[in-house]
């Protein structure tokens, strides 16, 4: 991480290894669940943590299955990150794949929310959370804007079809009329 900041001069936590991948956290993660848990946010924000690290995860799984072993997956303050050293090593449809990984597992945590929750095994209040919490993030993720999976994706089929330098010229435009649209939509 290059330092452009508190957040990314505090050195992390390394809680285990699985493989040749770090699972780190994030100092600032602390203040954050305690803000969450004293506005009375807690169980969103433990849902919202847990669907986004799963969701990293399946990302991560997936890579690894392809020889390309992520270096670190982060908890962060706002969620988790995979750490990749070279995303490009993959061949575009293993990319592909690895970037559609995360909405998936979202999905199936989704529906795996929802059907716990009509088999009475989940409260209706907390599967409805872990619901709407996979559903965000697969619909923020498919967004087509870099670095969202969505924006990746759509980066990979325009170099598949178009000369790389269009490709990326088009990808600037789109991501600076959905975040004026973002923002917009407020």
């Amino acid at each position: 991480h290059r330092s452009c900041g508190i957040f990314t001069t505090m050195k992390r936590w390394r809680m285990l290894t699985i493989g040749q991948t770090d699972i780190l956290v994030h100092p600032a993660v602390l203040p954050f669940a305690a803000y969450a848990i004293l506005l009375g946010h807690g169980m969103l924000w433990l849902m919202s943590m847990l669907s986004i690290l799963v969701h990293e995860a399946a990302h991560a799984l997936v890579a690894a299955a392809f020889g390309n072993a992520p270096a670190a997956l982060e908890l962060t303050p706002l969620g988790a990150v995979m750490l990749l050293e070279d995303e490009m090593k993959l061949p575009p449809l293993k990319r592909a794949a690895m970037l559609l990984a995360g909405p998936t597992a979202s999905l199936v945590m989704a529906g795996l929310a929802l059907w716990l929750t009509v088999r009475g095994w989940l409260a209706v209040s907390g599967g409805a959370q872990l619901f709407l919490c996979n559903i965000a993030i697969v619909m923020i993720n498919l967004l087509p804007v870099f670095p969202l999976d969505g924006g990746r994706l759509l980066h990979l089929l325009l170099v598949w079809l178009l000369p790389a330098q269009l490709a990326s010229k088009i990808m600037r435009m789109l991501g600076g009329f959905v975040g004026i649209v973002l923002i917009a939509l407020n």
